[in-house]
């Protein structure tokens, strides 16, 4: 096993290191690990564990306990959780709010004043040497930070929001949600640039994105921290030969995964029928949109909702199927299955990020008739599929295990130290 990077602050001659003490301010709680953010949240405390000394500071879903933090509780010296209001009239309350303060409309949403009283109080009353926000969605809380509190701020990018926002409206059908979208568009790109300025530090999933932040913040240092997989956990499956079905997994409220398995249930999956007559599609994750639930009356379409392990669908499955139109950052299904040796069949915006090659560790489609054909071909050969099982799980473990990808929270941190120090 590979050892956990050392990112404690050094010691003084004679004395032992110091364990950095750091803030994290996240979108969502760490437990339970059911979604992408969450996860990869989960993964950096464990990072984390053995340098540093974390106090976390999150939302939490309406539906959970303040105290179910599960594995996060070993992890972190405190954690507050703080639900966000899921009624109507106090979501638009947080977005008059959030504009009000200069933030954009998506940004407003997100936002909790008990948690911003809960960060003056606790910047108040404690030294931290890095703040960090996981995800530009919690940047709207740098203001809320203490005057007295120096920790250097370091931003953990999940997605750029302003290329996620971008695409998807490009695709979102016509609803306020679009009108708000199309406002941020031309709102949020200013306020991120503005941001990821005021850091010490960024971190971002993969080089595309990476890239778009050095050319728009030249100037602030930017690591390359990509989603990974745990490659101990996601281990390939012994099911020869495969079943007659593909998978789409993910968080099914989530607009541009309601895109994709709409487009995938009714342009692609007829398409791919036509050439594999008994195929099944298994549309997998938590709260499915009504527009999502309303797929299982089409043939062949199966709605899971939530379950207690996607390991169960992705083993012995012909493909994961990702035809994502709109989107950022890099998507964890992707290296999930490629850990358990599914195949995957991928558009270019879906794939995006993961420095896997076409034909060898996945296969690569944009349009409904080419990414039926794919899956047809994985169907007719099992050289194909043999060739992309093996050389995807060696991608994975020698480039994706967290333990790997995460080493670039580390090398933030000292960039963001030695950037405070030289201020000083």
């Amino acid at each position: 096993m590979k050892q956990p990077t050392d990112i404690s602050r050094p010691a003084n001659r004679g004395h032992r290191s110091t364990p950095l003490r750091i803030l994290v301010l996240a979108p969502c709680a760490a437990w339970p690990a059911h979604e992408g953010r969450c996860i990869r949240l989960l993964h950096i405390l464990r990072h984390l564990r053995d340098s540093c000394q974390v106090t976390l500071l999150g939302h939490a879903e309406p539906e959970l306990p303040a105290d179910a933090v599960g594995e996060a509780a070993e992890l972190c010296q405190e954690i507050q959780l703080f639900p966000l209001a899921s009624r109507a009239d106090r979501q638009i309350d947080r977005i008059g709010r959030g504009v009000a303060r200069g933030t954009s409309i998506v940004q407003g949403f997100h936002r909790s004043p008990e948690l911003a009283r809960a960060l003056r109080r606790v910047t108040a009353r404690q030294h931290f040497d890095i703040l960090h926000l996981e995800s530009s969605m919690m940047g709207g809380y740098l203001g809320d930070v203490s005057t007295g509190c120096n920790a250097a701020p370091v931003l953990a990018a999940h997605n750029v929001e302003s290329i996620r926002l971008a695409r998807e409206a490009g695709v979102s059908p016509w609803s306020m949600r679009k009108l708000a979208i199309l406002a941020d568009e031309l709102l949020f790109p200013h306020w991120e640039i503005g941001l990821m300025r005021r850091c010490r530090a960024v971190t971002a999933v993969s080089r595309p994105e990476r890239d778009w932040i050095e050319s728009h913040v030249p100037g602030v240092p930017v690591t390359l921290a990509a989603n990974g997989v745990d490659t101990e956990a996601y281990l390939p499956s012994s099911a020869t030969p495969p079943r007659p079905s593909v998978v789409f997994t993910g968080e099914m409220s989530y607009p541009p995964n309601v895109d994709a398995v709409h487009w995938l249930a009714s342009a692609i999956l007829p398409l791919a029928r036509a050439r594999v007559p008994d195929l099944k599609l298994d549309i997998v994750g938590r709260n499915p949109a009504p527009a999502v639930r309303q797929l299982a009356s089409l043939p062949g379409v199966r709605v899971t909702g939530e379950v207690a392990d996607v390991r169960s669908f992705l083993a012995g499955a012909l493909a994961l199927v990702v035809p994502l139109r709109a989107g950022g950052g890099t998507r964890l299904k992707i290296l999930q299955a490629m850990a358990m040796e599914t195949p995957v069949v991928s558009t270019t915006i879906g794939a995006e990020g993961i420095e896997a090659r076409d034909g060898s560790e996945i296969l690569i489609a944009d349009q409904p008739d080419s990414i039926a054909a794919q899956i047809g071909a994985l169907a007719d050969s099992a050289a194909l599929r043999a060739r992309l099982q093996r050389e995807a799980r060696k991608l994975v473990e020698d480039r994706y295990d967290w333990r790997v990808t995460l080493r670039g929270v580390s090398q933030a941190y000292r960039l963001a130290l030695a950037g405070s120090s030289r201020e000083h």
